[in-house]
């Protein structure tokens, strides 16, 4: 055999061993669209609700987390005002304990739309304290401050 013939078939081998390599790897979905930087909560505004500090301060409503409002709802009946707002400050401070002055990842998902991604004045995002695996929307959630879907009655 020439040499030139025994390198022909070696890249053929090479690339043979290539394309089973990468149908051997599943692909892997992309990531959603969205905007994602580090910075530190700087204020707890109600249990769902922090100022994160980045290059300016924004305002960041935690999405899957619906905590309850520390201030007198309206939606709700008189006798359940109390309670509400009682839980609702509750809430918050639990998550000033938890984030406030700490170092955060930020996760806004973003769209063509970008109004989707704001409400209120504020912006809608995902937040992880740094080197932590679980949101803080997680943490409100599991620790009975927030629920993961808008209640009911103030729908």
């Amino acid at each position: 055999m020439s040499d030139r013939a025994a390198f022909l078939i070696a890249i053929a081998c090479v690339i043979v061993a290539a394309a089973i390599t990468v149908a051997a790897v599943p692909a892997v979905d992309p990531p959603e669209p969205s905007w994602t930087t580090k910075g530190e909560v700087i204020a707890v505004h109600d249990g769902d609700t922090i100022t994160v500090r980045i290059t300016r301060d924004i305002r960041v409503r935690l999405l899957d987390a619906w905590a309850p409002e520390t201030k007198v709802d309206n939606r709700l009946p008189t006798s359940k005002q109390a309670a509400e707002k009682a839980a609702g400050i509750k809430s918050k401070e639990a998550l000033t304990a938890l984030a406030l002055g700490k170092p955060v990842i930020l996760q806004v998902p973003t769209s063509e739309d970008l109004l989707k991604s704001t409400t209120m004045g504020r912006v809608l995002g995902r937040v992880w304290l740094e080197g932590d695996d679980e949101s803080l929307s997680e943490k409100q959630v599991k620790a009975g401050n927030a629920t993961k879907v808008k209640r009911e009655e103030l729908r």
